[in-house]
């Protein structure tokens, strides 16, 4: 298959979803704790979750989920400013 630029398409809110099972597999954190923490705490970076579950402070593989989650979260005005 080629990967050219008609293989390609744009990233939507619905990709940005953080999954209901684990995130960080390395600390063993799900979706709904990192839910509940953005939004309880009001956290709109990915490093304010390390105080909380040291959510991506291992191999960081979780990082561009988290990420992507919280661009879309401030998209949405789901987020603190």
């Amino acid at each position: 298959m080629a990967w050219g630029r008609e293989s390609r398409r744009a990233v939507t809110d619905d990709d940005c979803e953080l999954s209901e099972g684990l995130v960080c597999y390395c600390f063993k954190v799900t979706g709904p704790t990192l839910r509940a923490l953005a939004e309880r705490y009001g956290i709109t970076r990915y490093e304010e979750f390390a105080p909380h579950t040291n959510a991506g402070q291992g191999c960081r593989g979780c990082r561009f989920e988290i990420e992507a989650w919280l661009a879309m979260r401030a998209r949405r005005g789901d987020g603190a400013p």
